[in-house]
């Protein structure tokens, strides 16, 4: 009989140890007020040391102890719940953030805390906490829906969890708050891809916007290049160009979609504006003269292949350009059997392709080794007479043999007798 009732006791204290817990921490009720102070003040010393486990111990005190008023309750529990994230244990973080959001659910610190906590723990594996981090994100703009942070990262949830779908709904009403967004911008493009879909409706929707801005404009048109819609490029640049129509990034864009469209008539205006400009560089000279070389306009395609050689930069591609146009014009205004001046051009395109060799352009060689058999012979030589020691298509002779001046244009550039 003594033995059950001594177990019937040890229950008892162990119900009344559990029980009388508030009152074993917080002490008789008469006295807590001098015990909240006191304790308020440790945690605020133990926070400043980094003595997380001190805090966590403390600021569970206070709550229990209904120590906090409408002053501090805020500030205890983001220190309880910053305690359990300092140490690593995010679980018990976003716990302690949401009790306090119990107390204060309009609190726009504990509600940030939430999400990067919630946050911290999708990033360890806990998938399932999505929900919960774009809950505490979507309160906090609807606290706030000028503010596009929460929006932001939004957007990087739905995109860490592949929800793409999900992630452009968040991005369209960010970029409505903030049109000009560059990451909001880039991360709808990159979602639209992600789709599958064409990226360029996102630069067109921009655009359509300020159709005035310049930077949207040409971002606009690099993806329709990239999509490879030329006519429609061709379309959008002529209303772009209506308020930018000397910048010189964009008359390099716009000459590049007319290339490519194969339009060399409207690519030689807009070239032709960039050469205006007067720094043009060599790259873009040498495509104006391969414009004009298309359009059968040698004089003009070899005077700028000059001006490109001139330049002293990117000279290995530039006399390639002018071997190329040389080589073309024999195309044009050769004779059926090849006459001297003729290949007298030809002299000179070979040379221009050793030249364009020398300077790092190493197919130049084939282009050179396919001339051997049309330059000028000794036996040519010997024909024209001993009176030349050398010629320049230029030459009056040449026109007497071509019966045009048509080589003209080729002025001061002489071939060596043989």
């Amino acid at each position: 009989m003594k033995k059950i009732a001594i177990i019937l006791l040890s229950f008892n204290f162990v119900f009344l140890q559990e029980f009388d817990e508030k009152l074993f921490i917080c002490g008789e009720k008469k006295n807590r007020k001098e015990n909240c102070e006191e304790n308020k003040q440790f945690l605020v010393n133990y926070w400043v040391k980094n003595d997380f486990n001190s805090v966590i111990e403390l600021a569970y005190n206070l709550i229990l102890c209904e120590c906090t008023n409408v002053d501090d309750e805020e500030d205890i529990y983001l220190r309880y719940g910053q305690a359990y994230y300092n140490i690593g244990k995010v679980d018990s973080s976003t716990w302690a953030f949401k009790k306090g959001l119990k107390k204060i659910p309009d609190s726009v610190k504990l509600l940030d805390w939430a999400a990067q906590s919630s946050g911290k723990e999708i990033k360890l594996g806990k998938l399932n906490k999505l929900d919960e981090h774009l809950y505490f994100l979507e309160t906090l703009y609807e606290l706030d829906t000028e503010n596009t942070s929460p929006l932001e990262r939004m957007s990087d949830a739905y995109k860490r969890s592949e929800m793409f779908e999900e992630q452009i709904v968040v991005i369209d009403q960010w970029l409505k708050i903030d049109p000009t967004n560059k990451k909001a911008i880039s991360n709808k493009k990159s979602a639209f891809e992600k789709l599958g879909k064409d990226a360029s409706e996102v630069d067109e929707e921009r655009w359509n916007r300020e159709p005035e801005n310049l930077e949207y404009g040409i971002l606009y048109l690099k993806s329709l290049m990239n999509s490879e819609n030329y006519d429609l490029a061709s379309e959008v640049a002529e209303e772009v160009l209506i308020y930018n129509d000397s910048n010189k990034r964009l008359l390099k864009l716009v000459s590049d979609i007319y290339i490519k469209n194969l339009n060399d008539k409207d690519a030689v205006k807009y070239l032709e504006k960039l050469k205006d400009q007067g720094d043009i560089d060599s790259e873009y000279l040498i495509k104006l003269s391969n414009v004009y070389l298309n359009l059968d306009k040698y004089s003009k395609a070899y005077s700028i292949s000059n001006s490109a050689i001139n330049l002293n930069k990117n000279v290995g591609k530039a006399y390639f350009q002018r071997a190329n146009v040389l080589e073309r014009m024999v195309d044009f205004y050769g004779s059926d059997e090849l006459d001297f001046c003729d290949r007298l051009i030809y002299d000179l395109a070979s040379s221009d392709y050793n030249l364009a060799y020398k300077n790092g352009v190493l197919n130049a060689k084939v282009y050179k080794n396919n001339l051997k058999e049309l330059i000028t012979s000794v036996g040519d030589w010997f024909l024209v007479g001993e009176k030349f020691p050398s010629m320049s298509p230029d030459n009056l002779q040449c026109e007497k043999i071509k019966g045009c001046d048509c080589y003209s244009f080729v002025k001061n550039r002489e071939v060596s007798r043989k």
